[in-house]
């Protein structure tokens, strides 16, 4: 059972990582945008994730968090590469306030979870 909670805590992250990242507004391509979309979208996903899966969520978040960024980079290397403009360091020279906020953002939603109050079984 604890693997199932852990396993649909991944889900309801991943769910609510990618709704927040399709519904939230596209106020421009700034740094300090993406930086502030990423802490809010990740931050609420691990806390969804933790709550659902009622217990210690930390090392799956960040595991979640890795291969959400993981996926991001591939998708930009699949877009550019036949063109030519693939260049990993400018994507991460880009890319790097919002890598950092969005795995602090995750550490602290799923470790801020336990502070929701007892949780229903």
């Amino acid at each position: 059972m604890r693997n199932q909670r852990t396993i649909l805590g991944v889900l309801a992250m991943l769910v609510v990582v990618l709704a927040g990242q399709w519904l939230l507004p596209d106020l421009g391509r700034s740094m300090a945008w993406m930086a502030a979309q990423s802490l809010l979208v990740f931050f609420l996903g691990a806390l969804a994730g933790a709550w659902v899966a009622r217990g210690p969520f930390v090392v799956p978040a960040l595991v979640a968090w890795g291969l959400v960024w993981v996926l991001v980079l591939w998708l930009l290397q699949q877009i550019a590469a036949p063109v030519g403009q693939w260049d990993l360091a400018a994507v991460l020279q880009f890319n790097w306030l919002a890598l950092v906020v969005s795995f602090l953002a995750t550490l602290a939603g799923a470790s801020s979870a336990k502070s929701l109050g007892p949780r229903p079984e």
